[in-house]
């Protein structure tokens, strides 16, 4: 197991990534934005071509406006198995979890992973 010097930004700024066994890379997250029941969520089944960034148009910029492509991150972590790059079509029929923007502007805009200091 070897640890990768990987840079990464935003709320990914403090992980840590391990290249596992067959080359397959773990990333451990120092916070992660997780699934709450009581929140309202969405599910969107992906398809074909669709990136993560899409969907941040797509279901928040009438909330967010063009701040929107920057939530990417939240909604990388809310889902059950992170997305490390968003700009990566994902796959067709895999469903995305998307959380309320009330949400999301709390982690995003609030005093939790936004307010973390940059390394």
């Amino acid at each position: 197991m070897a640890v990768q010097n990987i840079q990464l930004a935003g709320l990914y700024r403090h992980a840590k990534v391990v290249e596992m066994e067959g080359g397959v890379l773990e990333t451990t997250l120092p916070e992660r934005v997780e699934f709450d029941e009581t929140d309202d969520v969405m599910v969107h089944v992906v398809a074909d071509g669709e990136r993560l960034t899409d969907l941040c148009v797509v279901y928040y910029f009438s909330e967010f406006g063009d701040a929107c492509v920057d939530i990417w991150e939240v909604l990388a972590q809310f889902q059950p198995i992170p997305i490390l790059d968003p700009f990566v079509p994902l796959e067709p029929g895999r469903e995305i979890l998307l959380p309320s923007p009330g949400f999301v502007r709390s982690i995003a805009f609030g005093d939790s992973l936004a307010s973390m200091p940059e390394v």
